[in-house]
């Protein structure tokens, strides 16, 4: 989590022949690899370094970003707030995977993140990646936030909505053409008797802060991580929604719920101020 200094290649060497690439699936058995990598990184800038696993994690489909990612928290013309701490996940930006189907109604917040994609699926790849959480719409990923007061979206150099914040990997499932033969990868076909059961599993998240301690309180920062730990370890029926001892929890406002809060604040409660004074002076004239 949060690496400081970019790994050697020693080390991602370590982790490569752990996980198993598309040309190694197998150990010195002939049973496929069961590595599981938990990944949470940082946007490579300022103080932040690279990781140096972008290497490492384009065999698998994860293609990471140094863009850090900015959106419009509250759209509105004179009173704009644009946010690269606190982003805010909920509802239809967790999208359709084992790790995040229980938790739709919980409102998870990253605080700083950077920006994920998954790279094309070649006929040479036996793992494929898929997003499960994006950030909100109106989101780009900014290549350039020292000295800025406001990031502005530049659509020569910044990527836009939609944007990745997190990614899952594992074995593909094997395509079988009309005569039912494997048309994936020749070289892993002999490991596709294990899959859904065996395997390496990876999921890359694009910040850290949102898994401390000092975050938990947030309802859905908890139990996307454990979910995902769940789900590396292949241990489905723990995934879900978890039991929370009962304790004083904040309020989270969605960006939506502020537009509405603000306008009320600036225009509501004023206007029934003047509402209420009209009506008097309407009842002393006459």
């Amino acid at each position: 989590a949060g690496p400081t200094k970019s790994f050697s290649t020693e080390e991602t060497n370590y982790i490569r022949n752990y996980l198993g690439t598309s040309a190694r699936l197998l150990n010195e058995k002939g049973e496929l690899k069961e590595g599981k990598l938990l990944l949470m990184l940082e946007p490579a800038l300022g103080a932040n370094k690279p990781s140096g696993l972008k290497a490492l994690l384009g065999e698998y489909g994860i293609v990471v970003r140094d863009d850090a990612v900015v959106y419009n928290k509250v759209n509105m013309p004179l009173f704009g707030m644009q946010t690269v701490v606190e982003i805010y996940i909920s509802d239809d930006k967790y999208l359709e995977h084992e790790i995040t189907k229980d938790i739709k109604k919980l409102t998870t917040v990253f605080y700083g993140s950077c920006v994920l994609s998954i790279a094309p699926l070649t006929d040479t790849m036996a793992f494929s990646a898929k997003a499960i959480v994006q950030a909100p719409d109106q989101s780009w990923g900014e290549t350039e936030i020292a000295g800025k007061k406001r990031p502005k979206f530049d659509e020569d150099v910044d990527i836009y909505s939609p944007i990745t914040l997190a990614i899952a990997a594992e074995l593909r499932e094997p395509e079988i053409n009309a005569n039912e033969a494997f048309t994936a990868p020749p070289h892993a076909t002999k490991a596709f008797a294990g899959i859904g059961k065996k395997g390496s599993r990876i999921v890359v998240f694009g910040d850290t802060d949102f898994a401390a301690n000092a975050f938990s309180d947030n309802p859905g920062n908890q139990d996307l991580v454990l979910n995902a730990i769940s789900w590396l370890a292949r241990r489905e029926k723990e995934l879900g929604i978890s039991a929370k001892a009962p304790d004083i929890r904040r309020t989270v406002i969605k960006p939506g719920q502020l537009t509405v809060i603000t306008w009320l604040s600036i225009a509501g409660l004023p206007s029934i101020g003047i509402l209420i004074g009209g009506f008097v002076w309407w009842r002393r004239r006459r």
